[in-house]
């Protein structure tokens, strides 16, 4: 009996060190594996997201040996319910860290206290969440990202240049409830009151290019004399361009916006935007994964006041091509950018090479298009030959059989 008892006993025993055993496996790989970082964007209906992602996937693909990434965003930019969706899925997914792009700088932090409480580091880039918010949940999370402030000032202040006092100005800006949003108007503010402009209207046009025309329509419409519009981001420039147009002022307004996205370079060049701010999206995203990293390893992340502050210039018509945002970055950071030059240089190479694959697939492509036209009107001739050689052997063949009856009666 003491033998049976003996050998029961050691089975349990094996078996539970068996069951053990698979579970200290998965957590020795885990520990072992490359950080997964999440990448939350907001609307990527907007180009500037849509270049800021792709910016952090160019990275990640000259890094692949050192991280992993997985990104989602929204379809517009006040769906804050459907990012706090993606940041649980973000959760569920087990990744290291995520990087967000916030589209509402209070609300989206009880979804990032949660990914916090589950042992996930947090990056905030774009938009700046609430620090008052973040302090109430006892969240640290660094914020990457330009001074949107002082960029706003810089776009006003260049427009006022071409203004005088007293002349009518109105805002438009993006959503009130964000951090960059009220930093960009304040800073619009701050340039137009600087220089005796009155400001007759603010309106939200919530970062959307149909509802900054809505708005640029309305404000031209009660402000007939207006001079200008400053709009908080590009989407809503090219909305007022389309209402100052529409209005027949074209040429009568200035419009000014934030982003310098691709669709705003010939605007810039025509004169139908008079200049807009460039905060470097791609690269702004990769600063944001960098540090991700760093805290992923329990490395120290350099802020001051909480923040990584990263560059914005002022775009006008006339680029000197010389002055690449590659040196802007060089000149703002310094010391601390050259430990990241080498990485960012094969960055830059490999998004020029990606560029020339994407050209040489669209020149393909537009080949054998060409080539299958070719075909299809080749075919379609030869089916149209076909069908009149057809229809002359039976009307050939009636016309003899006409001819024979007709002789068969005569006779």
């Amino acid at each position: 009996m003491k033998l049976q008892s003996t050998v029961r006993l050691l089975a349990v025993a094996f078996t539970a060190i068996s069951a053990a055993l698979p579970l200290s496996s998965a957590c020795a790989d885990d520990f072992h594996a490359k950080p997964k970082i999440g990448l939350v964007m907001k609307s990527l209906a907007n180009e500037f997201f849509v270049t800021m992602q792709e910016g952090a996937k160019d990275y990640q693909k000259c890094h692949a040996a050192d991280f992993d990434m997985i990104t989602n965003g929204i379809k517009n930019e006040t769906d804050t319910s459907a990012q706090i969706d993606i940041v649980n899925q973000m959760i569920l997914a087990r990744v290291n860290a995520i990087v967000i792009a916030p589209a509402d700088s209070k609300s989206m932090a009880s979804a990032l206290k949660k990914a916090s409480n589950s042992g996930i580091k947090i990056v905030n880039i774009d938009n700046r969440l609430d620090p008052g918010v973040l302090k109430s949940k006892n969240l640290d999370i660094p914020f990457v990202g330009p001074d949107n402030r002082k960029g706003a000032r810089m776009v006003g202040d260049y427009l006022s240049k071409y203004l005088a006092a007293g002349d009518k100005v109105g805002i438009i800006e993006g959503v009130p409830t964000t951090t960059n949003a009220q930093d960009r108007t304040a800073g619009f503010k701050e340039a137009m009151d600087a220089a005796g402009m009155k400001i007759v209207s603010t309106q939200s046009g919530n970062w959307e290019i149909d509802q900054g025309q809505k708005v640029a329509a309305a404000m031209l419409s009660e402000y007939p004399d207006l001079k200008a519009l400053l709009a908080g981001n590009d989407n809503m420039a090219l909305g007022a361009v389309s209402a100052v147009r529409a209005a027949g002022k074209s040429g009568n307004i200035l419009v000014v916006g934030y982003d310098n996205i691709e669709a705003i370079k010939p605007m810039l060049q025509d004169g139908r935007i008079l200049a807009t701010a460039s905060q470097a999206a791609a690269q702004q995203a990769v600063f944001g994964v960098q540090s991700a990293i760093k805290l992923v390893k329990g490395e120290r992340v350099e802020t001051k006041d909480g923040v990584i502050e990263t560059p914005v210039e002022l775009v006008l018509k006339i680029a000197n091509s010389k002055y690449s945002k590659l040196t802007a970055l060089t000149e703002f950071y310094g010391p601390m950018y050259a430990h990241h030059h080498h990485h960012l240089s094969r960055f830059h190479q490999y998004k020029q090479q990606r560029l020339k694959r994407i050209l040489a697939e669209i020149q393909r492509k537009e080949r054998v298009r060409v080539e299958r036209n070719k075909a299809a009107e080749a075919k379609k001739a030869q089916d149209a030959a076909q069908k009149s050689n057809e229809w002359w052997k039976f009307l050939t063949l009636n016309m003899v059989r006409c001819a024979g009856s007709y002789d068969h009666v005569t006779s």
